[in-house]
This record gives C-alpha cells, sequence and structure tokens, in this order.
C-alpha cells in the first residue's frame, strides 16, 4: 500500500475506471496520481476479490476501516491496550509541534488550545539540539526509577490503591534533595513556584474537533460526525465556515468571527434553530429534510424506511441524497404503496442504495416474483420432454 493513504473517494473512482476498461497509465493522469499507486490499489481491491460494483456501493467509512484491517495481526498485549485506552495510538501519532523552526515554531493547534485555555505558554525545545530533549527524557528516566520500578511486583485491586502508592513515592521523591544542592523539588516549589500559580478555571478544558461546512439555504451548517443541522444567521448563507466543536458545544466560525454557539446534540438528522437566525419568511421546516424523508417512508413501510435511511447515510451530506428520496417516495402515487414497499425491500437484498435501482424493479415487475427456493414447480408433461431414461 503507498506509505501516504490517499483519500477514499480517488481509491472508488481509481476501480471504478478500472471496472470500466480504462488502462492504468490514463487512470494516474485523470486522477493525477503515480501508476505505481493505482496498481497498488487496484491489486489490493482484486485480494479481497471486490467486483468495481461492490467498491461503489460501499460507503467510505466502510472502504477505511478495510484498509485499517489490513495490516500485520496485533499483539495481544496491544489489544489489551487499545481496550483500555481506545484512541491511544491515533494521539500518540499527532506531533506537538507541525512545523519547526528556530524562532517561531509552530504549535499543534490543539496543543495550543490547551495551553491558552490554563493561561500558559508551549516552549517547544530548539531544533538540531538534542541536548534540550534530554532534560525532558532524564525527567522521565528519574520517575520511572524511583517511582514504576519500586511497584513494578506490585499487586492492587483497585485505582485508589494504586494512585495512593504513587503518591507516596512522588513524596519521597520530591523531597529527595537535588544533586549537590542543598534544596528539594517540594522546597523549591513552596519558596518560588507556589506564589506565581494561578487558579484553574472553573469549567475543565475540552478537547477541541474542526470540520469545515457551508451554510445551506436553510441557514443550517451540518456537522457529520452527529449527522446534525445547528442553524447560523441567514445572512452567511453559502459562505464556508469552520466548526469547531467540543463534548458539550459547537461554534461556528467564518474568517475568526464567531457566527453562532449551541449546545452540542447528537440526534441524527435534527436540528438545534435559534429563531433570531432565520430569515421571517424561512420555510425550512415545510421544506426537505431528512426528519421528513423518514417520517414519509415510515407510512409506506418498514423496508421503504430502512431503504431511505440507507440512501441518507451514503452521502457525506444527506442533502446530496434528497432529489433521491423524493424521486422514490414519489413512485408511491404510480404504484401504491405496496408495489414500492416489496421494491425497497428486494433493492435492500441487492445493497443498491439509489433511485435507478427501484425505478427499474418496478419497471421489469421483479417486486411481485416471488422467490421461495423450497417451492416445487410442476413441469407440464408433453413430447418435447425426453425424460431421465434418454441420458442413460
Amino acid at each position: 500500500m503507498a506509505n501516504k493513504q490517499i483519500d477514499m473517494r480517488k481509491a472508488k473512482q481509481i476501480f471504478k475506471l478500472y471496472g470500466e476498461g480504462t488502462s492504468k497509465r490514463r487512470i494516474s493522469s485523470q486522477l493525477g496520481i503515480s501508476r505505481n499507486t493505482v496498481t497498488k490499489y487496484i491489486d489490493f481491491f482484486k485480494r479481497y476479490r471486490l467486483t468495481p460494483y461492490e467498491v461503489s456501493a460501499m460507503t467510505l467509512e466502510e472502504i477505511h476501516r478495510l484498509f485499517k484491517s489490513d495490516g500485520k495481526p496485533k499483539s495481544e498485549k496491544l489489544k489489551t491496550l487499545e481496550g483500555y485506552f481506545p484512541q491511544f495510538d491515533r494521539e500518540l501519532r499527532r506531533s506537538g509541534v507541525t512545523k519547526s523552526s528556530r524562532y517561531e515554531p509552530k504549535v499543534n493547534e490543539t496543543f495550543a488550545d490547551f495551553a491558552e485555555h490554563y493561561e500558559t505558554a508551549v516552549l517547544p525545545t530548539r531544533a538540531y539540539r538534542p541536548r534540550d530533549k534530554a532534560i525532558v527524557e532524564n525527567a522521565v528516566r528519574i520517575i520511572y526509577t524511583r517511582v514504576f520500578a519500586p511497584l513494578r511486583n506490585s499487586t492492587f485491586h483497585s485505582k485508589a490503591d494504586i494512585n495512593d502508592a504513587i503518591l507516596e513515592l512522588l513524596r519521597v521523591h520530591n523531597g529527595v534533595s537535588f544533586r549537590g544542592r542543598e534544596y528539594s523539588r517540594r522546597s523549591m516549589f513552596e519558596e518560588v513556584e507556589r506564589r506565581e500559580l494561578a487558579p484553574l478555571p472553573v469549567k475543565r478544558y475540552e478537547i477541541r474537533s474542526y470540520a469545515k461546512g457551508t451554510v445551506h439555504k436553510n441557514s443550517h451548517i451540518y456537522l457529520g460526525k452527529d449527522k446534525h443541522y445547528y442553524s447560523v444567521p441567514y445572512r452567511h448563507i453559502g459562505k464556508q465556515v469552520r466548526i469547531v466543536y467540543t463534548d458539550s458545544f459547537v461554534e461556528v466560525y467564518h474568517r475568526n468571527e464567531r457566527l453562532a454557539a449551541h449546545e452540542r446534540q447528537r440526534q441524527r438528522y435534527g436540528y438545534t434553530t435559534v429563531a433570531e437566525h432565520m430569515p421571517s419568511h424561512h420555510r425550512f421546516v415545510s421544506e426537505w429534510s431528512s426528519g421528513k424523508f423518514i417520517a414519509w417512508a415510515v407510512q409506506i413501510g418498514p423496508h421503504c424506511k430502512t431503504y431511505i435511511i440507507g440512501i441518507l447515510d451514503k452521502k457525506q451530506h444527506p442533502e446530496q441524497s434528497y432529489k433521491s428520496c423524493l424521486g422514490i417516495l414519489h413512485l408511491a402515487k404510480k404504484v401504491g404503496d405496496r408495489r414500492l414497499e416489496n421494491a425497497c425491500k428486494r433493492a435492500l437484498d441487492y445493497g443498491a442504495y439509489n433511485y435507478n435501482m427501484v425505478e427499474r424493479i418496478l419497471r421489469n415487475g421483479w417486486d411481485d416474483i416471488e422467490e421461495d427456493p423450497g417451492e416445487h414447480i410442476e413441469v407440464p408433461d408433453h413430447d418435447n420432454i425426453r425424460g431421465e431414461d434418454y441420458y442413460k
């Protein structure tokens, strides 16, 4: 696999073009990807014996999980560690300094935000000065020797017990005088550092995540993480915005100006709306929305509901699927609810989520075909049937 994973959309396009008979050289030219990378991704899908149709039907998340699972088997120790700390691998890969510089190194945005919340500063070690890092590494070594090593053979039955043991060893460690000096870490803290400390903020820091979005015509932005919509003042319709969200709130910014702030909600396809954000003539409630299509599908049947939700989940933005949903649901006026429900059931079996598939099933009458492999079919007896004796 390529050293740096390409966008999953391009991975799908590679195999789609390859399935249509496009040469690897042509695919490389069209997508701006090296031929070696094109070959590796084609071989990857072939290794799993996937067809171009199956790959095109997969969501971006499914393909991403497939790539993540393609690798060396994890050890039992690693699996145990991931069970306790699910996100440790991703977090350890993040660098504290995103751009090194002798004079103004750029710090990771989340790290800088953390420092600002607690009114402190991040001072990266100097570039090409390995001795700076040695100071930190030496502090880790001392703690490892004085705290971890004495406890390595001990058994604890609760977090409180191990924390008490660690705290006692830390008291001893902080009371030991520095080598060649008459003061300890504890005495230096009491005499110099304590009076410089400021009180902690009232609210604990929450890790921030970032996303990009566009203010839609209904004056809302879409947060794909929760599949939820948040309102923005209508005068910003069409603008590209930055979404900042934590476990408890969502903020929307445009050119460093905060446009809106909301409590975070996790209701799928729901809307969080501030009345002042909407124009006086707004009609977004009565117009297209994911909730409206799902409620409409419920009236037709459970398979139709499942199929509509599948279409909404297929796209990165549900609004990209609204026309497909509208077209499918309008078919009920032509063929009736029962036939549309049966057609959705058959389309679910195929795993194909689009309007053309449902329309094709109805047009060919496949919705009325009963598939019962155990059903015995009587063959009429006439002179053209040779019978089993013919083949003896």
